[in-house]
């Protein structure tokens, strides 16, 4: 996969383009922003979006060679989850100060929920 130009979009270079993501508060509105200026960008895989993403917004790059042999970062998620879900108390978290911020994000996650 090669990083291209959004070349539909105003900005004149890869530079304001990159401004621009940084400026938006969300993720959901840097992922749409890409899909809608990056052609093709919605045929590719989620491993492959994701160095997509990490180029544009952060202004990571990976090499094409180490692209290939990474896991994909989503079935490394996934699998810690199942882990986690399935022996917490071999495999969830202990700290009591990653517990609390934990609690408190399901909370906000939950009033989001009911208010929308």
């Amino acid at each position: 996969m090669r990083f291209v130009w959004p070349t539909v979009h105003k900005f004149p270079s890869l530079a304001d383009y990159e401004n621009y993501l940084e400026s938006l508060k969300t993720i959901k509105e840097k992922v749409k922003c890409i899909l809608n200026d990056v052609p093709d960008s919605n045929n590719l895989s989620n491993k492959e979006f994701v160095f997509l993403y990490l180029h544009y917004v952060h202004g990571f790059v990976v090499p094409p060679k180490l692209r290939k042999v990474l896991t994909d970062f989503e079935s490394i998620r996934r699998m810690h989850q199942k882990l986690v879900e399935d022996e917490p108390e071999k495999y969830g978290p202990t700290s009591k100060a990653y517990l609390a911020h934990k609690a408190t994000k399901e909370v906000a996650v939950m009033e989001s929920v009911t208010l929308d």
